[in-house]
């Protein structure tokens, strides 16, 4: 489903096809003066596959304008804390070009301590690893999505596939460490052509949009302001 910002004013308006095309335009909400978002998601209920073996996930996608605000979620956990409504840890998804490129987003990217108003993290997993992705979720992640968030602009992206990557072969033993060792300073997001061959079958595939199998449909919601 497609869900565009829903309450205090929103204006942003969004649409996602079967095939991964996202598009529409994240706009100020005039009551905050600031940006809102866009969000495509599947339904909750999707069978996944067990991916708390793996480093983390990689999309493919090719991206048709320079926007800024694009984001990943997955999950259904929340902190005590937490905005209402809001669930899943979320991460950064950085796209450099217009061309077809594999983006990689580490577990250790993602948070489920974010801001409700902006989606910025509020604390990293680097800085406190209780906010990190724990091993239940990443054996069923209960929902993808990918947003347009707090950036405004024109969102026009094709996803051609989603997998997870860094996977060993053995689910049932493998478990994240995340204070095993520090964060690199240099950009987390490694980028590598698509076109390129794989050095190891270290990969699950979650969803391929030329065959999709998972449900992603589009839900414009309209109350309480939104546009």
């Amino acid at each position: 489903k497609e869900l565009n910002d829903p309450v205090m004013g929103g204006q942003s308006t969004g649409s996602f096809s079967k095939k991964g095309r996202f598009v529409g335009h994240v706009a100020i909400v005039p009551s905050l003066q600031a940006p809102g978002f866009i969000k495509a998601e599947t339904s909750a209920g999707e069978t996944w596959p067990d991916v708390s073996s793996c480093t983390g996930l990689e999309w493919n996608v090719s991206s048709h304008t320079e926007y800024s605000g694009f984001r990943v979620s997955f999950g259904k956990n929340r902190p005590p804390d937490a905005f209402p409504f809001t669930y899943g840890y979320k991460a950064n998804l950085k796209i450099p070009s217009e061309e077809e490129e594999a983006v990689r987003m580490p577990f250790t990217d993602f948070t489920d301590k974010w801001d409700a108003a902006t989606g910025d993290a509020v604390v990293t997993c680097q800085e406190d690893a209780q906010y990190c992705p724990d091993e239940e979720t990443l054996r069923d992640l209960f929902s993808i999505a990918i947003w347009g968030e707090g950036s405004e602009g024109n969102v026009d992206l094709d996803i051609h596939s989603i997998q997870a990557y860094g996977c060993s072969g053995n689910n049932d033993e493998t478990t994240t460490d995340y204070n095993a060792n520090e964060q690199e300073e240099e950009d987390s997001i490694r980028i590598s052509s698509v076109k390129e061959e794989t050095s190891s079958n270290n990969e699950i595939l979650i969803e391929d949009f030329a065959n999709p199998t998972n449900e992603w449909k589009a839900l414009n919601d309209p109350v309480m302001g939104g546009q």
